[in-house]
């Protein structure tokens, strides 16, 4: 069934399926709203021209017109707009996995509740989304879990609002008499606690700012907080340079590479595709604590095992005496 979602920024939205419904009432696939639809009406029998629909062959129309028109049909000329529909945000999945409940954590550690293997995946993910508006020539400025959207069961990673997004014109290649040094990007800052610090004082900067917000956002998934004060302050520790220890001590690599990402200058950041050759997406002690992590997860399910069959051994005994 599609529906009309309330309360949004556009006149009106509409959620429905893939497949189109022959009986839908949705405005955007209904003859009453002049959105004409091949099954109605074959395209070799009308012409639009001036909000006008001339017929040219009669047989055409739907029955349910009220009057077959014999020249000319007028009608309000409306454009609809198809979208895909993410269902969540990665601020939404960080705050799930952040609440998930103690008993389906396989661990006391602080990090039991973090898939190392999934997480890396997704972080690899945006950073192959990254690297691709980079190399259109493109920055972003304005990288958060709030414009990053995991779409279907997968979690494939979809990078919105754009609406900061500019051209970098210093891009290697670019044909501009506009000098680094004469130019700057002093609008569009993003949100504080993503934005590189060369965005924050208005002065130049270019795609190795979008690769801060990259670091930002490494911690942040790999990092769980329990209140929103501790991720305040968290965040607000590493744009000084300083990460939890027990993150650098279980993630080394990670932790070096996001010391790198949130460098001050932005020149010592590595690009995404130097991050997507590094040693971050194959290095050992990632693969050993994704490798741990499945050892404690089938510890678990073995004692769970264990105890249904003591259960049921004990039950079987009481019914027996």
């Amino acid at each position: 069934m599609m529906r009309c979602i309330p309360k949004n920024y556009v006149p009106c939205v509409f959620l429905g399926p893939r497949e189109l419904i022959k009986n839908s009432k949705c405005p955007a696939t209904g003859w009453e709203s002049s959105a004409l639809l091949e099954e109605q009406c074959s395209r070799s029998s009308i012409e639009v021209n001036n909000n006008s629909c001339l017929n040219k062959d009669c047989q055409q129309w739907p029955e349910s017109s009220v009057t077959k028109p014999s020249k000319e049909v007028q009608f309000h000329l409306m454009l609809y707009i198809q979208m895909q529909l993410c269902e969540r945000s990665l601020k939404d999945w960080i705050s799930e996995r952040n609440t998930k409940p103690k008993e389906e954590q396989t661990s006391r550690c602080p990090y039991g509740c973090v898939d190392t293997e999934h997480t890396l995946s997704l972080l690899r993910k945006i950073i192959e989304g990254v690297e691709y508006i980079h190399s259109r020539g493109i920055m972003h400025r304005d990288l958060k879990p709030r414009n990053i959207f995991l779409h279907d069961h997968d979690c494939h990673v979809r990078i919105g609002d754009f609406g900061l997004a500019c051209r970098d014109i210093i891009m290697d290649g670019c044909k501009s008499t506009t000098s680094p040094s004469n130019f700057s990007h002093t609008t569009g800052v993003g949100t504080f606690v993503y934005a590189a610090p060369e965005q924050l004082k208005g002065s130049h900067y270019d795609s190795k700012s979008d690769m801060y917000s990259i670091g930002v956002l490494a911690l942040e998934l790999f990092q769980p907080f329990g209140t929103e004060m501790e991720r305040v302050r968290t965040l607000g520790d590493l744009r000084e340079g300083k990460i939890p220890d027990l993150f650098c001590h279980r993630w080394p690599v990670l932790a070096n590479y996001i010391m790198k990402l949130t460098s001050q200058e932005p020149g010592a950041r590595p690009t995404a595709s130097q991050l997507l050759q590094s040693e971050l997406f194959c290095s050992k002690d990632i693969v050993i604590h994704g490798l741990q992590r499945r050892v404690e997860e089938q510890e678990e399910e073995i004692m769970q095992l264990r105890r249904q069959i003591s259960q049921l051994q004990s039950s079987h005994v009481t019914t027996f005496i």
